[in-house]
């Protein structure tokens, strides 16, 4: 069952462009850490209606990696990889170095911007023998970003969509009525108004996989452009 109150569309339009957009923005200025940072505080802001509306915890950052974001990449399904990225989480935005949750399970990751699907999310070993595991950014933002227009596209609980969007921050002043009229206008969402590389989401045919695809593809030919 799909949601058809035009109203969720400017929920989603509103998370879009003050989350998505400006991840996807990051990137193309070469912020590529602060784009990884908040992608992972996405994550942890899309716990919030998986809670209910009530304290996010470690518990729904790990089920939107294994509901939402194993679509397009089956390692999320597994706990250890589960683990170890909400232990990033935590590294980066609480410390931006080595925190307790890295030390407690003894990995470090090794961030990549180029690299390819066989590199993405391989656990290996340095050269002192230290357990290592390679994060690509650009393949966790597709991934992540997938997986919000997953939980969008399956979400039917109107009660906590409502309360969510009661809360959330969104673009205000004189540019929220603006960006409204430029993403939602009539109430249909104009994904390429958002963001370019959101515009595979304006063919209704679009499944998870290919958005995924198409803005992985991107994003690297951007990085290899450089």
């Amino acid at each position: 069952m799909k949601i058809i109150d035009p109203k969720f569309n400017y929920l989603k339009s509103d998370y879009y462009s003050a989350i998505l957009r400006e991840i996807l923005n990051g990137c193309a200025v070469e912020l590529y850490m602060s784009s990884l940072i908040m992608t992972l505080c996405c994550i942890d802001y899309m716990g919030i209606p998986l809670s209910g509306n009530t304290k996010n915890t470690n518990v729904q950052f790990k089920q939107f990696l294994e509901q939402y974001m194993s679509e397009v990449n089956s390692n999320y399904q597994n706990k250890t990889i589960q683990e170890i990225i909400y232990a990033i989480r935590c590294s980066l935005v609480h410390s931006f170095g080595e925190a307790d949750a890295l030390q407690k399970i003894n990995i470090t990751p090794i961030f990549e911007v180029g690299c390819d699907d066989r590199v993405h999310l391989l656990m290996d070993k340095d050269g002192n023998g230290n357990n290592t595991i390679h994060v690509s950014i650009p393949h966790l933002i597709s991934e992540t970003i997938a997986g919000v227009e997953k939980y969008f596209r399956e979400v039917t609980d109107t009660v906590t969509l409502t309360e969510w969007y009661r809360r959330l921050y969104i673009i205000g002043g004189v540019g929220g009525p603006f960006n409204k009229l430029h993403t939602v206008p009539g109430g249909t969402i104009v994904y390429k108004n958002i963001h370019p590389l959101l515009d595979k989401l304006d063919d209704p045919r679009c499944t998870i996989k290919e958005l995924y695809e198409n803005i992985k593809t991107r994003l690297l030919e951007k990085y290899h452009q450089l």
